[in-house]
């Protein structure tokens, strides 16, 4: 996902889910995550669910809170908004991709 662009076009997707996942998506300028933003539809989610032992290195604990400045926590440069977390979903962080468009932005 790094080096090349997906095969699909953009807009293609309801929603992206990384399970388990070691991605460090706010690495190389945020590019992971502008293939994210490419493509989801409008409206379309991000979902990002870790299990407790991703989440306890310093660098991960930050950027899970929103403590550490990366494109996931400044997800309004590539049109992606955090939704507000359900106590069920704890080990869940969902982003919902602005349903306007966000032409300049990526």
């Amino acid at each position: 996902m790094g080096t090349k662009r997906l095969p699909f076009p953009g807009g293609a997707y309801d929603a992206v889910h990384c399970a388990r996942c070691r991605v460090p998506w706010h690495i190389w300028g945020g590019k992971l995550l502008l293939e994210v933003n490419r493509l989801l539809r409008p409206g379309g989610l991000f979902v990002w669910s870790a299990t407790p032992v991703y989440r306890k290195t310093p660098e991960d604990v930050q950027i899970w809170h929103g403590e550490l400045p990366s494109p996931i926590n400044s997800s309004h440069l590539i049109c992606l908004a955090l939704t507000p977390r359900r106590a069920a979903l704890r080990r869940t962080q969902t982003w919902r991709r602005s349903p306007s468009p966000c032409a300049g932005r990526w």
